[in-house]
């Protein structure tokens, strides 16, 4: 066992440049030397077919989430060899080919506590040609593990997959529009905004779940907000980054509020109509146009939440129909004088009439008013 550990340890230690010592959260860039001479001595098949082994001699695979101490060791060393081929393909897409030849045995291993998952995510991360492999039955698998546990990380693999190279992916938005919004709408959190009113000091953000009970659990995003810290950061920003076992339940579901937003932007990115259909038309979660502004100018409502409002409204209202980018002009030079032409935005507002899905009514005026008052407090700044 100590050897083999001191072996994994040296090689994920010297797959990426960092000074973290610890190989379990050590992520820096990757040392691409390492990675070639790891593919050409066939590491990825020798580790690939060392987490197999265990399960052809007599243990059963779902002996994993046990609690089991006899299987200590195991599990750190299978974590190990799948922390060593998360490093390995990083950024490496020769690297991810390779290891996409073992796909089967990474899916067998999702929701065994062995980091697969963190795995066959870096495997597609930005890997156009293996994007395009995927096929339906994968994010069904992530359905069904997403109805056994709500974990944040499952979520992860499906915002990694939905672009590539900060470009959309049709194919694979519209799987996960048909088998996660349209088919399990009970995996998304259930979202209710009351905006500052009389009576309503400061604009309220509820977020609601449903176990496979049917028992509801609520909690106000306002209790994760900025002016609580841990270790010198803001509690919302330490339940993003921290250890999810480290977490208690109404953290869990926090983080994996906002991450369910953030795939939500993911999406709809590139003008989906498919996926702005169902987030803008769906009764439980109350994306109008006035809502989201509400929660993006709320100071009580964390600021990771309001950053992931601030990405909605990007995609729910402003990057979509009927908004049309328009060259800026950088040099301008007049010739002679132009007559005025004819407004056109009668035919806008007629557009608007007869859209489908709710759009803004207001021109964006009241959302330009409050990002120039608050301006002076972006990035940290202070008058």
């Amino acid at each position: 066992f100590d050897f083999i550990m001191a072996t994994l340890n040296l090689l994920v230690l010297n797959s990426t440049f960092d000074e973290d010592d610890d190989p379990m959260s050590r992520d820096g860039p990757p040392n691409r030397l390492m990675q070639k001479l790891l593919r050409e001595l066939n590491v990825i098949g020798v580790v690939m077919n060392l987490v197999q082994l265990p399960f052809t001699r007599g243990i059963e695979l779902n002996w994993m989430t046990s609690n089991d101490s006899r299987l200590r060791r195991l599990k750190i060393v299978m974590s190990m060899c799948y922390r060593l081929m998360k490093q390995t393909v990083k950024g490496n897409e020769r690297n991810a080919e390779e290891l996409h030849k073992h796909v089967d045995v990474l899916r067998k291993h999702q929701g065994k506590g062995l980091s697969a998952t963190v795995v066959l995510k870096e495997v597609y991360m930005d890997k156009r040609k293996l994007l395009a492999m995927i096929q339906p039955d994968l994010v069904r698998q992530f359905t069904d593990l997403l109805k056994e546990w709500k974990d944040p990380r499952y979520i992860d693999f499906l915002l990694n997959i939905t672009t590539c190279e900060n470009e959309p992916m049709p194919k694979i938005q519209k799987m996960i529009c048909d088998y996660i919004f349209a088919d399990s709408p009970e995996m998304l959190p259930r979202i209710k905004i009351v905006p500052k009113k009389a009576g309503v000091p400061n604009t309220k953000l509820l977020v609601g779940f449903v176990d496979e009970k049917g028992h509801q659990s609520v909690f106000d995003t306002a209790t994760f907000n900025d002016t609580k810290t841990v270790g010198g950061r803001d509690l919302a920003s330490h339940i993003m980054s921290a250890e999810l076992d480290a977490l208690d339940e109404s953290q869990r579901m926090f983080r994996y509020f906002i991450r369910c937003c953030a795939l939500f932007s993911k999406v709809s990115f590139g003008r989906n109509q498919t996926s702005l259909k169902f987030l803008l038309m769906h009764p439980n979660l109350d994306f109008q146009y006035e809502n989201i502004l509400a929660v993006i100018k709320e100071d009580v409502i964390p600021t990771v939440t309001r950053a992931r409002f601030t990405q909605l409204m990007i995609r729910l209202y402003l990057d979509r129909d009927p908004q049309a980018s328009s060259p800026q002009l950088q040099y301008a030079r007049t010739w002679s004088r132009v007559s005025p032409e004819e407004s056109d935005l009668k035919e806008i507002e007629a557009v608007n009439a007869g859209s489908m899905i709710p759009v803004c009514t207001t021109g964006f005026v009241d959302l330009c008013e409050h990002l120039l008052q608050a301006l002076g407090d972006l990035g940290g700044a202070r008058s």
